[in-house]
Parts: structure tokens; sequence; C-alpha cells
């Protein structure tokens, strides 16, 4: 709900319309009644652990999130010890796919190291030849973006648009000093299709 990356302020209530739609379809879970806990980890590692922590004691059957690398690491090594599952809806880290350390760990996101090979599908698709980014100044987005052009440059994909900038909490669609920023990029990367 807070620190540096506060999704869960625009998110968390889809987990709220979630459990009632699955407590009230008779064709689900018979027998049983879905509840829930949520608690702020401020995608710090001490508090995300701390929670972890926190949903052990309450006895909870599995962990849904958290969104942050940084969290989901050390808390799915916890989760592993205690045998319970644990579910990210954000996290990408490569290093959580190692089944040997992760073993209760899954994730409804890909990694980053698989975003390659989307794009590619998607440029082959509609035979575009050239792109452009615009990456967050956030480190696992900038992880990202570099990972992307190096598949970019080996799949002679030119880049004819490069921008970072700090997003902040407010989208960029509605801060006047990006609009500009916008309409260069989309001028700028028109694709250009195969002939």
């Amino acid at each position: 709900m807070t620190g540096y990356w506060p999704i869960g302020k625009t998110s968390a209530s889809a987990i709220t319309i979630a459990v009632d739609k699955i407590n009230n379809d008779p064709t689900l879970l018979l027998g049983y009644n879905m509840t829930f806990l949520w608690n702020d980890s401020m995608c710090l590692a001490a508090e995300g652990l701390n929670q972890a922590v926190e949903f052990r004691i309450s006895g909870v059957d599995a962990i849904i999130g958290d969104g942050c690398d940084i969290i989901c690491e050390p808390a799915a090594i916890l989760a592993a010890s205690w045998n319970l599952p644990m579910i990210s809806w954000g996290c990408e880290s490569s290093k959580l796919s190692e089944k040997s350390i992760y073993q209760t760990f899954a994730r409804t996101v890909g990694s980053f190291s698989k975003m390659g090979d989307l794009f590619m599908s998607v440029l082959g698709y509609f035979r575009w030849k050239s792109i452009g980014i615009i990456a967050s100044t956030e480190s696992i987005w900038q992880l990202a973006m570099s990972g992307l052009m190096k598949v970019f440059l080996e799949n002679d994909i030119e880049i004819r648009y490069l921008h970072t900038l700090n997003p902040g909490h407010v989208l960029v669609t509605e801060r006047e000093e990006y609009k500009s920023m916008l309409a260069l990029a989309k001028e700028t990367a028109r694709s250009k299709r195969y002939n």
C-alpha cells in the first residue's frame, strides 16, 4: 500500500472482488469459505519478511504476493521451508525460477528473461522492424530494457527512439512534461513493415 511502489492502492480491492465471486459461486470450493488477510510490505525486504512471518503465525494456507522482487526472493525461501504455497502477481526475478530453492513459489507473470521472445513474436506477427522504447529509471525496468535492447539488436530491430523517465506516482499520460515526449516517441518510432 505504501513504499516506493504503492501498487496496492490501486489493485488491492481486486482481492475483495475475487474472494466474493469465489465464495458466491456454488461450483467452486464446495464446503469451503475463502477468507484473507493483507499486510503492507512497503516493498521493503525486512518488512516483507516480517509480514510473511505474521502470515505464518496467523495460520494462512497460502501467501499471495508480494509484487516486489526484494521481498519475493527471501520470503519464498521461508515459504518453501514452511511448505507453504506462495504466489506472486508481480515478481519477475529470474532467480525465482530455480525450483530447487523456491519449491513452493509460483507466479502469474513471467520473468524478464523471457520477455524478448514475447516481443519478437509480436514484432514478427505485425512485421515491424523498428520500435521506440520508453522505460522507467527504476532499476528493474532498466534491467528489462537492457535485456530487450540486446534481443532487438540481435534480431535486426531498429531502436528509433529511446527515453528513460522517472515516473513518480502519477500516471505519465497525465503529466504535462511527458506529453511532448510521448508525441515525439510516436512520431519517431513509427514502424516500417517488412516488404
